[in-house]
């Protein structure tokens, strides 16, 4: 399990452990279907407790620039910011600009 969070943690979706620190739990539904169980358990009440958090707009903007920068430095995309406007579900607002080919 500790493999498994470590790799979550460095990839693209350690966004979700800055947000919510979510338990990481590593399970087989064929092997220990009773801990499979446990799991779904487990992932209901983080669910539950965190349905009304929100993810501080620094923070996802911190995100969200780590994101659009490529492997070797380069910038993608045209979204300059974003916000959490709602939870439960969460909702995002991301401002940025046209594409070019897109002002017609």
């Amino acid at each position: 399990a500790a493999a498994v969070e470590a790799a979550l943690r460095a990839s693209a979706l350690r966004f979700l452990f800055d947000a919510a620190d979510p338990p990481v739990v590593a399970c087989s539904a064929l092997k220990s279907p009773a801990r499979a169980t446990r799991a779904v358990d487990l992932a209901r009440r983080v669910a539950d407790a965190h349905a009304t958090k929100r993810v501080p707009t620094g923070r996802l903007n911190s995100w969200l620039d780590d994101l659009k920068r490529g492997p070797g430095g380069e910038r993608f995309g045209g979204i300059r910011y974003a916000s959490q406007v709602a939870t439960d579900p969460p909702r995002f607002l991301a401002f940025g600009k046209l594409a070019p080919d897109a002002r017609q």
